[in-house]
């Protein structure tokens, strides 16, 4: 019996046989990968407590960039609610009741599936984009500074909270990260998120996580930086994207705009073109892995 069903199996597949190759032959190739990406950075004025402003506002940007073909956006730090008011020398509190030259964080504060990360999720989702929305993120009775990586379909791909606080405006309210440092894969290679003050500790662990993309939230950065910066950035063998804050008109104190786009070399590439004043910087980026950028290295 078994011998009987054998053969009559050998001749069905012999008479379909030509059908099968035709049909093999008739199947699209599958499609190319991408040779770059295009990633963007909004140096964007955000107005302290002013969230409903401020995600309208990001929002505009975030179309812009899309509009001109972005499929990675990066926002600064804490964009959502803004991250201090240095003219006026105020700072986000985890008191209910702060003193003067305190604002309570809870008045902004938001869970990772409140109405920001839901709002910017349509966002991405519309837009097929990956997007970093920076918030105040208040969890078990603690405050995070927080970052949501939302994927092209809307979901959140990274959860991230900042590990290593800025003394000046980050003890008052922040709770250091508990979620680790993740890297995900996606189909622009392996991507890392970090918050201003990380890069100074970050970078050596993105590069153990063969990160090749960082996108980084920053509401701090200066001229007097860049050098070390840079170094850290090619010794990390990673690109880097960084968005920072701005304000409408120049002030006393450094600090605003300059955001930029780093090679894995260390080198700028884009960078926008005013310190004070929102917009946004555009590169496209060689989707080559870690491994292929190096020499020897092979593509994983």
């Amino acid at each position: 019996m078994r011998m009987r069903f054998l053969m009559w199996a050998l001749v069905a597949a012999a008479v379909s046989g030509a059908g099968v190759v035709a049909w093999l032959a008739l199947r699209p190739a599958p499609p190319r990968p991408p040779a770059s990406v295009r990633v963007a950075a909004v140096q964007f004025h955000s107005v302290l407590g002013d969230a409903d402003r401020n995600r309208e506002g990001l929002a505009g940007w975030v179309r812009e960039a899309a509009a001109r073909g972005a499929k990675i956006v990066v926002l600064p730090e804490a964009a959502v609610s803004g991250y201090a008011d240095l003219d006026r020398d105020v700072f986000w509190s985890s008191e209910a009741a702060p003193g003067p030259g305190f604002l309570p964080a809870a008045s902004v504060a938001e869970t990772i599936d409140g109405a920001s990360v839901r709002f910017f999720s349509g966002l991405a989702r519309d837009r097929a984009i990956y997007l970093t929305v920076p918030f105040v993120e208040q969890a078990d009775g603690k405050f995070y500074n927080s970052v949501a990586l939302l994927g092209p379909d809307g979901s959140v791909r990274i959860h991230y909270r900042k590990q290593h606080l800025w003394t000046v405006a980050d003890p008052s309210w922040v709770t250091p990260g508990d979620r680790g440092t993740p890297v995900i894969d996606t189909e622009y290679g392996r991507i890392g998120v970090m918050v201003c003050f990380d890069v100074n500790y970050l970078l050596p662990e993105f590069r153990e996580k063969s990160a090749d993309i960082v996108l980084h939230c920053v509401a701090w950065y200066g001229p007097w930086f860049d050098i070390p910066f840079n170094r850290r950035v090619r010794e990390a063998g990673v690109w880097l994207v960084l968005a920072n804050w701005t304000f409408p008109g120049e002030k006393a104190w450094r600090g605003a705009g300059g955001s930029r786009i780093i090679n894995r070399d260390g080198d700028v590439v884009a960078r926008i073109g005013q310190d004070y004043g929102d917009g946004i910087v555009l590169a496209d980026l060689p989707l080559a892995s870690r491994a292929a950028a190096r020499p020897g290295g092979t593509a994983r």
